[in-house]
């Protein structure tokens, strides 16, 4: 069996028991994936286009990362434009995993949440910009 559907847990952690791989084999080739971007033609709008001026940027994501993996860029473009930022994160992601050992709920929770803010540290946002709300 392939660890590609692992790669995220530690060896011996609680998530390598909380569900099996998702993934089994090797995947699609990252180059097959490369060639097919690089024959693809998106639209780059400006930041200004996206956030007026004076405006703010409002980022709804339901899971711990989904704003680093949907809006990464967007928000980095923000941070160093000084475009003021507001990510609202629903739930901490402690769901995730299909468990209802409590103890391994909150470690996966606080896990993801400081992925989130390790990440958006990186991109140039605070812990101060997310506004947890700590839904189910």
């Amino acid at each position: 069996m392939s660890s590609v559907g692992r790669a995220h847990q530690p060896r011996g952690s609680c998530l390598e028991t909380l569900s099996p791989p998702l993934i089994h084999g090797e995947g699609t080739p990252d180059a097959t994936w490369r060639g097919w971007l690089n024959e693809q033609s998106f639209a780059q709008p400006g930041l200004a286009a996206l956030v007026p001026a004076g405006g703010r940027l409002v980022v709804v994501a339901p899971h711990p990362d989904d704003e680093i993996l949907a809006c990464g860029a967007l928000l980095a473009a923000c941070a160093r434009s000084g475009v003021p930022v507001r990510v609202m994160a629903l739930t901490d992601g402690e769901a995730s995993h299909g468990t209802h050992d409590v103890l391994a709920m909150q470690q996966l929770a606080a896990r993801r949440c400081g992925e989130s803010v390790r990440g958006l540290a990186v991109l140039g946002l605070a812990a101060r910009d997310v506004r947890r709300w700590h839904l189910p």
